[in-house]
């Protein structure tokens, strides 16, 4: 799943026409990639994983210290 859509882009436009969705596609991925390149992190989910931490050696003073960012906690 992308930042954005061309169909969002649109709407925050205010353009109707879908003639031009390609190169807004393309753009909304070059921007996607400039960003994710100056912060250094991909906000961006590629598939979905489980991953299984361990609450002693994990956590601190009540902290979860992750490895990596996390997109969603689906259970705990």
């Amino acid at each position: 799943m992308t930042y954005s859509t061309a169909a969002k882009v649109r709407t925050l436009l205010g353009e109707s026409s879908s003639d031009d969705d390609a190169l807004l596609t393309l753009l909304i991925a070059q921007v996607q990639g400039m960003i994710d390149a100056f912060v250094g992190r991909i906000f961006e989910a590629s598939s979905d994983t489980t991953r299984t931490f361990d609450s002693e050696q994990d956590v601190t003073d009540s902290t979860l210290w992750l490895d990596q960012d996390l997109v969603e906690i689906t259970s705990i």
